[in-house]
């Protein structure tokens, strides 16, 4: 018989080391799935309790909800925790989940931070989420902040996302903050301008182009340079519409 390199004395050893061997393997695999399977069945339980836990829980269970890794936090769930919250960059991370992931449904929460939130980044993440949902509620949320909100910040966010809002109030909105007493508000008035048609917007930009700000009037009358040849460009269209309708025909 051919020796194999080792002893009859040794071959029941190596078996057996071959055997221990694979059994602490298996006895690890199957340690590592439990761990694994309890730690995901436990994680939508953590993701609850996390926002009632530490501000960096509470943003980690926001993210990975809105990310789409974790459990997903209902509207009503996200609603209340911003009511409580304390802590200004966790609410600021709230609105951007809840505007992300139910649109319609945070246009009632957005307003409200919008009009009464004490942090200026809170309000300011509300205008900004506020600028990419239509509606006349919207609308009326940021034409009183660009009104009336105390911090420049806040106006000139305001104004960015009227200009998104395109419709008769919201052009009128920007054209009553023509006369804001802060240039930079005007110069984001006047920006904001250039996308709105209509004898407010025009007569608005006619105002800030002759701004005594040099900065305002610049911004202002590119702005009404943009805005004529945008309205052009649409006139053209329209005028080729009928045309290429009536050639289309045999």
């Amino acid at each position: 018989m051919t020796s194999l390199g080792c002893s009859a004395s040794s071959t029941p050893s190596y078996y057996a080391r071959t055997r221990n061997s694979a059994s602490l393997l298996a006895m690890l695999f199957l340690a590592c799935a439990l761990s694994y399977t309890r730690a995901h069945a436990a994680a939508p339980a953590r993701a609850k309790a996390n926002l009632t836990g530490t501000a960096a829980e509470r943003l980690e269970a926001v993210g990975a909800s809105k990310s789409g890794r974790g459990r997903r936090i209902e509207t009503t769930e996200l609603d209340a925790a911003v009511a409580r919250e304390t802590n200004p960059q966790v609410r600021y991370t709230m609105l951007q989940a809840l505007a992300a992931q139910d649109p319609a449904g945070s246009v009632r929460v957005l307003n409200r931070a919008l009009r009464a939130d004490p942090a200026v980044i809170v309000r300011v993440a509300a205008a900004q989420e506020l600028g990419r949902l239509d509606g006349a509620e919207a609308t009326r949320a940021l034409a009183e902040a660009l009104a009336r909100d105390a911090d420049l910040d806040v106006r000139r966010a305001a104004a960015a996302s009227l200009s998104v809002h395109r419709s008769t109030s919201a052009a009128a909105a920007l054209a009553a903050a023509a006369n804001q007493p802060d240039a930079g508000v005007r110069r984001f008035v006047a920006r904001a301008l250039s996308r709105h048609d209509g004898a407010d917007a025009e007569k608005a930009l006619a105002q800030l182009a002759s701004d005594p700000d040099r900065a305002v009037a610049a911004d202002a009358r590119a702005s009404r340079t943009e805005r004529a040849a945008r309205i052009a460009r649409v006139k053209a269209a329209r005028a080729a519409a009928p045309a290429k309708r009536g050639g289309a025909r045999p």
